[in-house]
């Protein structure tokens, strides 16, 4: 199985563009984070103009599926055995594939910190640019007033698409400008889209998988970490201090956000 570590490069940059030294898509399977494993976003299934055909998309997901279907199938076999597959999949992966409503920003934490704060920002001038036109204030002074860094949002030249990818986050995502009264929209379907949205193929797939030998219901009684137990034999050590440790900077973030823009 193919997948790309993205241990030792950079996130990805603002605009739908990658940041220098991130690695590239490559073939279409698991994206790595810091340490854990997670489906890499897909394109939906239609025609994109001037990108991708929809014979390349369509090629690619069944690719992906096919992928996620045989892992799915190796996983379930491998816990019918009682053997250890040595996979590190991030509690996120456990959690999107388990459908459990808790999926969120600390998923995003784990598989990309900087992403996961840049978008913990956003987050905080998000809620502040909806009390101010929540108390009368016009958009055209909402724009002036809720800065990152002493940027205004629009200048950020951000739309409606994933970050470091093509995929739209909405319908004529491609399109739509990311400005600061539309902030409250942007930041979270950034989150299901990456968690979610754009992974559900390869998601179903491992869910199908899996059904094959197992009932997936079955996994329902084990927490994230019980499952990594179940799969790999020992409990990664370094997982609980890691989460902790991006709980923590998204929380100072957020405390410290308003700080700097009040500066």
């Amino acid at each position: 199985m193919e997948y790309t570590d993205n241990t030792n490069n950079t996130t990805v940059g603002t605009g739908g563009k990658q940041a220098e030294g991130a690695t590239s898509t490559g073939p279409p399977g698991l994206s790595a984070g810091p340490c854990f494993l997670f489906p890499r976003p897909l394109l939906p299934p239609r025609e994109e103009e001037g990108g991708a055909s929809l014979k390349e998309i369509l090629k690619e997901r069944e690719y992906a599926t096919g992928m996620f279907l045989t892992l799915g199938r190796f996983v379930g076999k491998a816990l019918l055995d009682d053997r250890l597959v040595d996979l590190p999949f991030s509690n996120a992966f456990f959690r999107a594939a388990l459908k459990r409503h808790d999926i969120g920003l600390r998923d995003v934490a784990e598989l990309d910190p900087s992403l996961a704060r840049a978008l913990s920002r956003l987050l905080t001038l998000a809620d502040r640019a909806q009390a101010l036109l929540a108390s009368g204030v016009t958009a055209q002074k909402v724009e002036a007033a809720v800065t990152l860094d002493g940027v205004s949002i629009c200048e950020l030249c951000l739309d409606f698409t994933l970050p470091g990818e093509a995929v739209p986050l909405c319908e004529g995502g491609g399109e739509k400008a990311v400005t600061a009264c539309n902030l409250h929209e942007y930041v979270p379907l950034v989150i299901r889209t990456l968690l979610v949205t754009a992974v559900e193929a390869q998601l179903n797939a491992f869910r199908q998988g899996f059904e094959e030998v197992l009932p997936l219901h079955h996994l329902c009684a084990f927490s994230e970490p019980e499952l990594d137990v179940l799969l790999n034999g020992q409990q990664r050590q370094a997982a609980p201090a890691r989460e902790a440790e991006h709980e923590a900077a998204l929380t100072a973030e957020r405390q410290t956000a308003p700080a700097r823009e009040a500066e």
